[in-house]
């Protein structure tokens, strides 16, 4: 009998923790292209978004694709931080731009 239970406890247990948590969906706007800054891929775009603290906050990438590059544009994506492999960008003025980040999944609004 405490052997069965001691399965049914695992199993319970086994499935609660494997749960997978998915990146989450930002609500953003394209902003503008800037040439002060490129890489490999081409220019550098800014991304306004709304965060996870529901404050408005900005970002930088290279991984805009192309039918999404018009400023204005409403668009919902997922982003992550670059890791060694990302292409990284390069500035030739002495500006801030916005942390550089890598977007993926992204669709209109």
């Amino acid at each position: 009998m405490k052997v069965i239970h001691f399965l049914i406890a695992t199993i319970l247990l086994s499935s609660f923790s494997c749960r997978k948590n998915f990146p989450e969906l930002f609500n953003g706007t394209v902003y503008r292209e800037t040439n002060d800054c490129s890489g490999n891929t081409g220019f550098v775009f800014i991304i306004k978004y709304i965060n996870e603290n529901n404050t408005q906050d900005s970002l930088s990438t290279l991984t805009l694709p192309t039918q999404f590059k018009l400023p204005g544009n409403k668009i919902k994506f997922q982003m992550r931080d670059l890791n060694s492999t990302d292409e990284v960008m390069f500035c030739n003025t002495m500006i801030i731009a916005p942390k550089q980040k890598v977007i993926y999944n992204v669709k209109s609004q």
